[in-house]
């Protein structure tokens, strides 16, 4: 993903930024999706305005989170970028352990929260900071996964695309294969499970991959009637995927096309 995500932050403030502003600091604090913001502008005049919303920052930070994420290790739990009004650079302080939580002391952090940021970025005991409780998630169920690695393949003259839970193509898996005259094929990791056609939703929402199947397709596939992928692939990766899934699964009779597709 590299500094997409952080170009993107910034483009969000100055969009919000009020008229007379020299600089910018935001400072994020973030477990799964719950999150706590400050933004700052300093004025020409030497004043300083403080924010605590402003739109199109969730997408980005969460890419960013994804984007800093190292196996074992986790990603961040505190981000701080500062900007300037004139140029495109910016600076990053990104805090991925602490002896003390980045909350403050009157702020409630909902239990799910961090349940979310294990699922979502696992960390081993020892990254694992002593504030927050080790992941009271079961293994992950054939509903849920999280994607590292992504690749396409069209020499047989039909597409296929294929995400893998291991950046080696191992563990968990997930494979899609265009059709001409029949519908599209899924299969899941050596062969656990195979459907044909069956997606009713596809959905790519803050690098989350939602697909919903048929009663009678999650049942071939051996998962749950929702499956949410969690990917955790570089922007060249989306962009494949992206571009993949919507051939695929436009693919073959129209009656199997998903009803819902945002990609």
């Amino acid at each position: 993903m590299g500094e997409e995500p952080f170009i993107a932050i910034g483009e969000a403030l100055k969009a919000a930024a009020p008229e007379g502003w020299e600089h910018v600091e935001i400072d994020r604090v973030q477990l799964g999706t719950f999150s706590i913001t400050t933004v700052v502008y300093e004025m020409s005049d030497g004043s300083r305005r403080t924010l605590h919303h402003a739109d199109g920052l969730d997408e980005p930070f969460q890419r960013a989170k994804s984007a800093l994420y190292e196996p074992g290790k986790g990603t961040w739990l505190r981000c701080r970028l500062d900007y300037g009004r004139r140029g495109g650079s910016y600076n990053l302080m990104a805090q991925t352990f602490s002896q003390e939580p980045p909350f403050g002391p009157d702020i409630e952090v909902p239990p799910s929260a961090f349940a979310d940021e294990q699922a979502r970025y696992p960390r081993t005991s020892e990254h694992t900071p002593p504030w927050m409780p080790p992941s009271p998630l079961p293994p992950a169920r054939a509903g849920e996964m999280v994607a590292r690695t992504a690749g396409r393949d069209d020499d047989s003259g039909l597409v296929t695309f294929g995400l893998a839970e291991d950046v080696d193509g191992n563990g968990r898996a997930l494979i899609f294969m265009a059709a001409d005259d029949d519908a599209y094929c899924i299969t899941r990791e050596h062969g656990a499970g195979t459907t044909y056609g069956g997606v009713t939703l596809c959905d790519l929402t803050y690098g989350r991959l939602t697909l919903h199947f048929t009663e009678d397709a999650a049942r071939e596939l051996d998962v749950d009637p929702v499956m949410r992928i969690d990917l955790h692939i570089d922007d060249d990766g989306v962009e494949i995927l992206r571009r993949s899934l919507r051939e695929i699964l436009l693919s073959g009779p129209p009656d199997q096309h998903p009803h819902h597709l945002r990609l």
